[in-house]
């Protein structure tokens, strides 16, 4: 460096001038060295502010994906619910579609069967009664009233009935009885079930028959068939006649 006095060269380390004797301000090299550390917090300061700039750009740019995630999850949810909805829609469609079918095709036999022709079976009762083969309407059940008023003496009477009990051989079959009579003729007697409001109720399990009186009929059941004598709302018709 410079003497500021007289212009000649020294060395940087200088405290005088060793030409004119002038002092120098000369800063020591320890403070140069205290400066620059003191300078250094700064540094790192800065750089601990740009990391927590990048960490929380970071978790901005983690949020923003998940919830961009759970959002199309939402909608696969929806789509899965809309497709499982239209599912039991068409099972439901279906369903319908093959008891309409199956409603159809009970109708067609039954018409078959009475084209068919009436067929009465003889089981070798005392009384000479002859049953016929099936329940009418083509197992339909009646209003209690309304077979009475419509089949009239053509319905069995409680002797008949309890004729049928004693003088046969009943045999359950799962849907209904086996009745086989001492010349070996069989009759088949389903548990029809009744109506109650309109709905079908114990089909296959149970049947009620009215009698030719007011507030009777037979109940059969697996291990029950027996005869009342009291009111019955709904009930099947099976019709008899006299073999003479």
């Amino acid at each position: 460096m410079k003497c500021p006095k007289c212009g000649k060269e020294i060395t940087d380390d200088s405290l005088y001038c060793e030409y004119c004797g002038e002092k120098l301000k000369v800063q020591p090299a320890a403070s140069k060295k205290e400066e620059t550390a003191s300078s250094l917090p700064k540094k790192k300061s800065k750089g601990w502010l740009l990391l927590y700039c990048i960490l929380i750009v970071v978790l901005l740019i983690v949020i923003v994906i998940l919830a961009v995630s759970l959002s199309q999850k939402s909608g696969q949810v929806e789509m899965l619910e809309c497709n499982l909805s239209n599912v039991e829609n068409t099972n439901q469609e279906l369903l319908e579609s093959n008891q309409e079918l199956q409603q159809q095709y009970e109708d067609a036999l039954a018409a078959y069967e009475n084209e068919k022709g009436e067929k009465w079976v003889d089981l070798g009762l005392p009384s000479g009664t002859l049953w016929k083969n099936k329940n009418e309407g083509g197992g339909f059940i009646y209003n209690y009233y309304v077979a009475l008023k419509r089949y009239k003496t053509q319905l069995p009477t409680q002797k008949q009935f309890e004729e049928l009990i004693n003088y046969c051989t009943w045999e359950w079959g799962g849907d209904g009885y086996r009745i086989k009579g001492r010349n070996g003729n069989i009759l088949f007697l389903p548990a029809s079930g009744y109506s109650s409001d309109g709905d079908l109720v114990s089909y296959k399990d149970e049947g009620w028959y009215c009698f030719a009186v007011p507030d009777g009929y037979l109940h059969i059941k697996k291990d029950i068939r027996n005869v009342h004598v009291s009111s019955v709302m709904s009930c099947s018709v099976r019709l008899v006649k006299s073999s003479y």
